[in-house]
């Protein structure tokens, strides 16, 4: 059924993976039958089968303005795939600005969004360089399933790791980039977000470009075809924010917080009321929304009064809400309140309130909500404060990290690769520091991997190394690295 450019896609599940095991040796980890428990670490080529998921990561955004914000909206950036960073006003999200801190997240999309706080990593990124050239100067992270995408103080646009679908754009598909490349792929950019299998940037036009799998019209090029190189025009305009789910995404427009979504909508993800998939971005679902953040198959936004709303699937408990029901179009009612910043996992989420609680909600498998337990069952509700003291959160594939006030760092969930940062491949049921890092302004998560953007423009990542995503070189690919090393660019110090 075509509607809007949009269409409806045949579910075609092959292979998925379920209760991911603790080691599985490829680039892309290898497929397996799907589990009874589902969970959302789940691998398969289609966008949904039998409660399995495809693997990605949510992002962070780009918030033009430092208020309270986490996702594409204002405050920062939070999200999937890319990071979350807290803007000066208190807000915290996933962009590459953002005057404090910040945390990206990876696990079922990404977002993009800038924050206020220090113009673009101005405050905490790139004016801390010393002079550091702005090819060099990384003022943005946003770590995908299993790549890893920058924002340099160019404005320019690198990513390394798995390019299955041509999500890195370089014009290549079926390779992986081991270490960071030495060109753009896109320049004038703000802030970038990934899924694992497409990626979008958010310009500092306020236009948005997206590339790699178009099976659902993610892309929102009206086709669904796949592209292995940025487009020459923008799919939408006017936009402050992004975050990208498995196989949608959705941007914050205008000065009244409008949301738009397009891409696969089979669990009613894109909010508009139905479950018709759209190729172009839709009609506004909302407004008043400064962060957005995407998970496999639902969003959540975080509203300018601090509210947080979700919609989608809701098989974890994901939409917080106390069922288990999926929601078609944004809810009435508030999840949680006196948020500062959001982040989404594939079917977890948390959010960093503006006392420095963080709380989640969703699935519980790996211990990623981070409450000393291990839950099969969704937990539908927030939980209580996991920890205290937090400017910025994030969520990975079932791993969760939160920035600190101090500048450190705390990671749960799972660790079986080492992304948890404390030297171990344990499963950590409550919060951990990550050892030896300081000076973090925002931190990323991937899949199985997790970066940290510090002040001085530099990062460091550690976790799985098999799909290259670290940035580390050929030497060490499928080596899992659990302590935090630098990633260091072409050319650069």
């Amino acid at each position: 059924m075509i509607e809007d450019g949009g269409f409806e896609t045949d579910i075609v599940v092959s292979v998925m993976l379920s209760l991911l095991p603790p080691r599985q040796p490829r680039s892309r980890r290898a497929a397996s039958t799907c589990a009874v428990a589902t969970i959302a670490l789940a691998l398969i080529l289609s966008p949904l089968a039998s409660g399995c998921r495809r693997l990605l990561i949510v992002g962070a955004q780009h918030a033009p303005d430092g208020g309270a914000g986490t996702s594409a909206g204002e405050g920062g950036v939070s999200g999937a795939s890319g990071g979350a960073r807290a803007g000066a006003g208190g807000g915290a999200g996933a962009g590459a600005d953002g005057g404090r801190g910040g945390a990206s997240a990876g696990g079922a999309g990404g977002a993009a969004a800038i924050g206020a706080g220090g113009g673009s990593g101005a405050g905490a990124g790139a004016g801390a360089g010393g002079g550091t050239i702005a090819a060099c100067q990384i003022v943005h992270i946003a770590p995908g399933a299993f790549d890893t995408f920058i924002v340099l103080a160019s404005g320019g646009v690198r990513g390394w790791g798995s390019d299955f679908d041509g999500q890195l754009g370089d014009g290549m598909t079926q390779t992986q980039r081991n270490v960071p490349p030495g060109d753009d792929v896109i320049s004038g950019a703000q802030a970038v977000a990934t899924s694992g299998s497409f990626t979008c940037a958010l310009l500092t036009s306020g236009g948005v470009r997206c590339w790699g799998k178009n099976d659902s019209g993610q892309l929102g090029d009206g086709t669904t075809t796949n592209r292995t190189t940025p487009p020459p025009a923008d799919a939408l305009g006017g936009a402050r924010a992004i975050a990208v789910g498995a196989f949608h995404a959705c941007a914050i427009v205008g000065a009244a917080g409008g949301l738009r979504c397009w891409g696969n909508n089979m669990n009613g993800q894109l909010g508009d009321g139905t479950t018709t998939s759209r190729a172009v971005p839709g009609n506004e679902v909302m407004s008043g929304v400064s962060a957005v953040v995407a998970g496999y198959a639902h969003t959540c936004v975080l509203l300018t009064s601090g509210g947080v709303r979700c919609w989608g699937l809701n098989d974890q408990g994901q939409l917080g809400d106390g069922t288990t029901n999926d929601r078609l179009a944004p809810p009435t009612a508030d999840v949680l309140g006196e948020v500062q910043m959001i982040a989404a996992g594939i079917n977890h989420n948390c959010a960093a309130t503006r006392a420095g609680g963080v709380r989640c909600w969703g699935s519980d498998v790996f211990g990623e909500l981070g409450n000393g337990t291990i839950d099969v069952n969704p937990t539908p509700r927030p939980t209580a404060d996991v920890l205290t003291g937090a400017v910025a959160v994030a969520a990975g594939g079932a791993h969760t990290c939160a920035l600190l006030s101090s500048g450190g760092a705390r990671c749960w969930g799972q660790g079986d690769t080492g992304q948890l940062g404390d030297g171990t491949t344990m499963n950590r049921l409550t919060p951990v520091a990550v050892v030896g890092l300081t000076g973090v302004v925002e931190i990323g998560l991937g899949a199985h991997h997790t970066c940290a953007l510090l002040a001085s423009g530099k990062m460091q990542c550690w976790g799985e190394g098999n799909a290259g995503a670290l940035g580390n070189g050929p030497g060490m690919t499928g080596a899992d690295v659990p302590l935090p090393i630098d990633v260091v660019l072409p050319g650069c110090p």
